[in-house]
């Protein structure tokens, strides 16, 4: 059986609106199946966290999967994307603003356009294309896509495309959803659209939060990051925890805790005020009690720092194996402003002599 996500994501790494917070969304939490968390632009051959690239620098934007197998790698993945200025007004998905100057240009009484004349663009290995003066490019393996920032380029770029989970990724201008997945058994379509804010004569400069400035630690427990290469098996994970990274965790409730001091140059000042940073937890088992966590601009914290911590109901003992159950959390940051992190984190549940 194979997946077709037909629902577009607007980026949450490139310029999303702004979330309320509080809301209690179990179902979206859980990571089900394959995913779009968000993306990280970041501007190439710029060792900074700058997300907003300048006229004639070239920002790669980087798609952040989740998916409920923590050992599932990029190797299947296949994505095709286009990358154009945002249109000025449209209704229902954006469009490239090059195709409706073209529409414009056109006479429909003068041009007959057949299907032939718009061969669908298909992806089998990495490579670049222009169709209609309009920027593409086919990525295989881990979905990351150079855009170039033309001079004379709009303050605002649009990135549309979709990445396709054992499948072959096509663009073809003959079908309202321009964009799909030959899929194979078991495959999963994606399609994903958003901007990419453009420092235009340097203004509207933005870096991306960074999760290597915030702490944190699970029951107050420090928790880092384990290498992908160095897991356990999914359902016999108990041999192997640690004090900091493979936690062991018991089938009960937790708290994630999040810390950053308030100070922090993450937080960067915009006109006087530091902007805020807007946290999501999901998991790929349990149940996540709260969805967003914001730590206001305003906000000083105690003693400087800025806390809060988040709920998360490990898997009910009788759904955990005798070897422990592999649970993968995944934390997003949101500046609001266009920036976005990621941190994954894993945990073993299990009874017993678990902590």
């Amino acid at each position: 059986m194979s997946v077709r996500k037909n629902s577009s994501l607007l980026l949450p790494a490139l310029c999303m609106c702004a979330l309320g917070c509080g809301d209690e969304l179990p179902d979206i939490t859980e990571i089900e199946g394959l995913r779009v968390l968000g993306a990280r632009s970041t501007v190439v051959d710029d060792d900074s966290l700058r997300a907003t690239p300048q006229e004639g620098e070239t920002v790669e934007v980087g798609f952040q999967l989740a998916s409920p197998d923590p050992l599932r790698d990029n190797d299947d993945i296949a994505s095709i994307f286009i990358d154009c200025t945002y249109p000025d007004r449209f209704t229902g998905l954006p469009l490239c603003q090059e195709f409706f100057d073209l529409a414009a240009m056109i006479d429909p009484d003068m041009v007959e356009v057949s299907d032939g004349d718009l061969e669908a663009v298909k992806c089998f290995e990495d490579n670049e294309f222009v169709f209609e003066g309009v920027h593409g490019s086919c990525v295989i393996g881990d979905p990351k896509v150079e855009v170039p920032v033309f001079d004379g380029s709009d303050p605002l770029k649009l990135v549309r495309g979709v990445i396709c989970e054992r499948g072959t990724p096509f663009f073809d201008a003959r079908t309202p959803e321009l964009f799909g997945c030959d899929l194979r058994e078991g495959g999963t379509e994606i399609l994903v659209h958003g901007s990419i804010p453009v420092a235009v004569g340097g203004e509207g400069h933005n870096d991306n939060p960074d999760f290597d400035e915030i702490a944190l630690k699970l029951n107050g427990r420090p928790w880092s990051a384990v290498a992908a290469a160095d897991l356990p098996p999914a359902n016999d994970c108990k041999g192997q925890v640690d004090e900091t990274g493979l936690l062991a965790v018991d089938p009960f409730d937790h708290a994630l805790w999040i810390e950053v001091d308030a100070d922090s140059p993450i937080r960067e000042v915009v006109d006087g005020v530091r902007e805020d940073l807007e946290f999501s937890l999901y998991a790929t088992a349990g149940e996540v009690g709260r969805r967003f966590s914001v730590f206001e601009g305003i906000d000083e914290g105690e003693d400087g720092v800025l806390r809060t911590t988040v709920p998360w109901v490990a898997p009910d003992v009788d759904d955990v194996p005798d070897g422990g159950q592999l649970v993968t959390l995944y934390l997003t940051v949101l500046d609001r402003r266009g920036g976005f992190d990621v941190a994954v984190r894993h945990a073993c549940v299990f009874s017993g002599d678990a902590i």
